[in-house]
């Protein structure tokens, strides 16, 4: 008889789901802060949505560059 395992099973799509409600989040404080930064005239944010979703150690030298920019 095989022994019932003690920590619970996860299915592989929970990571899915928690980068997607990570992904979100990241986008919804995005979208926030632009909005207030363009209120006050500023367009510091405008197009640098993905650069936000990009793991950093997967960048390349110019999207490092634009994320410190930010």
């Amino acid at each position: 008889m095989a022994k019932a395992s003690l920590l619970p099973t996860r299915s592989p799509s929970t990571s899915f789901i928690v980068a997607k409600y990570l992904g979100e989040a990241v986008d919804k404080v995005r979208r926030e802060e632009h909005k207030a930064l363009m209120a006050e005239g500023r367009d510091d944010l405008k197009g640098g949505k993905y650069t936000w979703q990009y793991n950093p150690q997967n960048m390349s030298a110019r999207q490092w560059r634009d994320f410190k920019s930010l």
